[in-house]
């Protein structure tokens, strides 16, 4: 596998976890999964309230449960349920890529480094070859799991905030644009201001015949 080839996957994975960070920042499917995650564990919670401590704590528990349950109920719209789809399977394509490069790069280095820029984790980095491999060679799965771990990290740390910041502020300023309409230097403004005019009536002061015979 050539490194333009691991470069190549890391960009993909990026792009992946930019379409995850924009779906949730568009729909709130991150909102929503959170809170779907907080529903699960009170409902195990609930479940396993067996000793007279858990107990006393139960009834605050369901009705944080129940309150919960009811704001989960209320985001569930058809809308919502779409992007939790779309979500999902951005996430099971990345999974599939990865299982793919895994498999067609197996038994082959990534690519290479010198042995001291990666002590001591040069021996990681080779698995499941560090028996064979010299220090140094990067395996596909380590690689696989860095650049996962960085796709999530750049996009939602760096790439995703800074390109919705760059997008919020550009809809803010055709939107305030749109609100202010022409400017006063507009073309057009003079040609109009001359056909609204109205036209001056004829009378003293108007006539050069009428000037003369005043002087």
């Amino acid at each position: 596998m050539a490194s333009r080839v691991a470069v190549a996957v890391l960009a993909a994975f990026v792009f992946l976890d930019l379409a995850k960070f924009f779906i949730s920042e568009r729909f709130g499917t991150g909102a929503a999964w959170l809170l779907q995650q907080d529903v699960r564990a009170l409902r195990r919670s609930v479940a396993q309230a067996t000793t007279p401590r858990s107990l006393a704590h139960r009834v605050a528990r369901e009705r944080l449960l129940r309150d919960k349950e009811r704001t989960l109920l209320r985001m569930q719209t058809a809308t919502l349920r779409r992007a939790l789809f779309c979500s999902h399977y951005i996430s099971v394509l990345k999974g599939v890529l990865g299982a793919a490069v895994a498999i067609v790069g197996w038994g082959e280095p990534v690519f290479s480094v010198r042995r001291e820029d990666v002590w001591p984790v040069g021996r990681w980095l080779s698995m499941p070859h560090a028996s064979e491999w010299e220090s140094g060679a990067v395996a596909p799965l380590p690689w696989l799991a860095i650049s996962a771990a960085a796709s999530v990290a750049i996009a939602h740390g760096v790439l995703g905030p800074s390109l919705a910041f760059a997008l919020k502020a550009t809809t803010r300023d055709v939107d305030r644009a749109d609100a202010a309409g022409p400017g006063p230097d507009d073309g057009g403004s003079e040609e109009e201001s001359e056909e609204g005019a109205e036209p001056r009536a004829p009378g003293r002061g108007n006539d050069p015949r009428e000037r003369k015979k005043a002087r």
